[in-house]
């Protein structure tokens, strides 16, 4: 049985249509979250692609390509971020 009191209808009609959008405001908020945690993400992982991509050491005469020594000259610092401004560095010809 509804009760109509001021305009307003009361009743388990309107429980569940404010049940469904409360439901409807929590999955949109979740998948706002996941969104943005996914764009966050990707922004990171390309900062950090940029970052490693101007590491030289690939480019250098120095460099031996051998997993045991990658460099003679610097080899705590080759293909790591302090090898970005290597003091050592010469381009191959």
């Amino acid at each position: 049985m509804k009760l109509i009191q001021s305009g307003q209808v009361n009743g388990p009609n309107s429980c569940m249509e404010i049940l469904t959008t409360m439901r409807f405001c929590f999955v949109l908020c979740l998948l706002t979250a996941v969104i943005w945690a996914v764009g966050r993400a990707l922004k990171d992982t390309v900062a950090i692609a940029k970052q490693m991509h101007s590491i030289p050491c690939h480019n250098c005469v120095y460099f031996t390509n051998d997993y045991r020594l990658k460099c003679p000259v610097n080899p705590m610092g080759a293909n790591t971020e302090s090898a970005i401004d290597c003091p050592d560095y010469r381009g191959k010809a």
